[in-house]
């Protein structure tokens, strides 16, 4: 079974084929967990970083790697299926808008064009 490893702004790291244990775990009420246990190579250490997003090749769901452990030659990585953005709030800046929702959003959408984010 592989995984494919992308970075948090969405570009592609690469395939994971190669790990000693994977526990997928699914969670109805709560977001699912992943740990992952492979050899620490130094392609893995460079790959295998907090907030690296982990797909399961045939799976719909994701999971960003939390945290990172390192014990011998071993790494494991412990993970959260994406669910949890749900239930977290995150605050970067507050604006006020006046005008139709049209224009508030062109002019949202145009302030962020010229910074490159877009």
């Amino acid at each position: 079974m592989e995984l494919y490893a992308y970075r948090e702004n969405g570009e592609f790291i690469g395939t994971i084929d190669f790990y000693t244990s994977l526990r997928w775990r699914r969670q109805y009420w709560t977001a699912g967990e992943v740990e992952l246990h492979l050899p620490a190579t130094k392609e893995n250490l460079a790959a295998i970083q907090a907030g690296v997003i982990l797909r399961r090749v045939g799976r719909t769901e994701s999971a960003r790697i939390m945290g990172i452990k390192t014990k011998g030659g071993e790494i494991t990585a412990n993970a959260r299926m994406l669910e949890i953005y749900f239930s977290m709030a995150y605050v970067i800046g507050t604006k006020s808008f006046t005008g139709t929702p049209a224009a508030v959003s062109y002019t949202h959408l145009r302030a962020h064009e010229t910074r490159g984010n877009l």
